[in-house]
């Protein structure tokens, strides 16, 4: 028996009473195996909707009208209705027709609890490096003969003489490194689930609801499986419900903006590369035009004895044996969907 029916009940009672006196009333509706209940609005309260529902007193008493209709407060500025509304789950199949005494096209078919998963996304790679080239070889000047201490800054050799410091006594070459390149980045293709709802929604607007007596608005009872309450409804998510509809606000949606993505895919700098260079790699020269050779080294080179100034020219070019890789980035689920189309309605309790 829903809340309303029960209402009617108790008006009815009252009525015989007052005819028959309390005794009468007393035989006509016996509550001794009434152990209440939950009707239709209450299992959409405890169930859910997208706003929070609130439960508890009667806003007005519900007085009947016309034929099998109730009478339910003035409709409240920036709201329509008397609404009947319809609460159910995806899997229950689509929502039902409205009833008799609404409007037969529904005044709003909609979704509340949005589920949408992250979009899932590729792993990232990158590509083979290119553009890697080598720098060239370093030299190292020591004043002692074993290499023991520093004395100047080194010395890159390059295809130019070059001169060097007048105190170094020894030196050691580095071997050519590689430098700069890049790698292209792949992946991060975003698979996105398809968004569900965990409720749908339908309302139905009342036909040609009559006034009532001392005040408000005539509407017909909405049968199963709408609610049982008379609703109001109005655009947009509501913070609170109207005097007399306190019921609410349950929210639903028309639509639904998507952001959900992956964010893009990077690529570190190359390493682990490795240049070669020919043999002998570096010319040391007696004369500063470096035209006269008087010894040469390899590109590594240990400690070796140097007699200063001589200057040092490259006698081989380096070249990329192995240009590395580069380590992957990025690619982590951004974004998320959110509803849009908001709805708000509000009933009587």
């Amino acid at each position: 028996m829903t809340r309303a029916s029960v209402r009617r009940l108790l008006l009815f009672a009252a009525a015989a009473a007052a005819v028959s006196g309390a005794t009468a009333c007393s035989a006509l509706l016996d509550w001794s195996g009434f152990t209440g209940g939950v009707d239709a609005g209450d299992a959409e309260a405890s169930t859910g909707g997208d706003g929070p529902a609130t439960e508890g007193g009667i806003d007005a008493p519900i007085v009947p009208c016309g034929d099998a209709g109730e009478c339910v407060p003035t409709l409240p500025t920036g709201w329509t209705g008397p609404i009947a509304l319809y609460v159910g789950l995806p899997d229950a199949g689509a929502a039902p027709p409205c009833p008799s005494g609404f409007a037969s096209t529904p005044a709003f078919d909609g979704s509340g609890s949005l589920i949408a998963n992250p979009a899932q996304c590729s792993t990232c790679t990158c590509g083979g490096p290119t553009g890697v080239t080598c720098a060239d070889p370093v030299l190292n000047l020591f004043v002692g003969p074993n290499c023991s201490q520093s004395a100047a800054s080194p010395v890159p050799v390059t295809a130019t003489c070059t001169q060097t410091a007048s105190l170094a006594f020894s030196v050691t070459v580095d071997a050519p490194q590689p430098m700069g390149g890049s790698c292209p980045p792949s992946g991060s293709t975003p698979t996105i689930p398809a968004p569900t709802w965990g409720t749908v929604a339908r309302a139905c607007s009342a036909v040609g609801p009559g006034a009532c007596g001392g005040g408000g608005v005539c509407a017909s009872s909405p049968p199963a499986p709408f609610s049982p309450r008379i609703c109001v409804m109005t655009a947009g998510a509501a913070g609170s419900c109207p005097a007399g509809y306190s019921f609410g606000p349950q929210i639903f949606y028309t639509g639904v903006s998507d952001a959900r993505g992956c964010a893009p895919c990077n690529c570190a700098p190359p390493t682990g590369g490795q240049c070669t260079i020919g043999s002998p790699a570096v010319g040391v020269y007696s004369n500063l035009g470096c035209s006269t050779l008087s010894s040469t080294l390899d590109a590594p080179s240990g400690c070796t004895a140097y007699t200063p100034p001589d200057p040092v020219k490259l006698l081989s070019t380096p070249t990329v044996s192995t240009p590395g890789n580069c380590v992957a980035s990025g690619g982590a689920s951004v974004g998320v969907a959110t509803p849009t189309g908001a709805v708000s309605f509000c009933c009587v309790q």
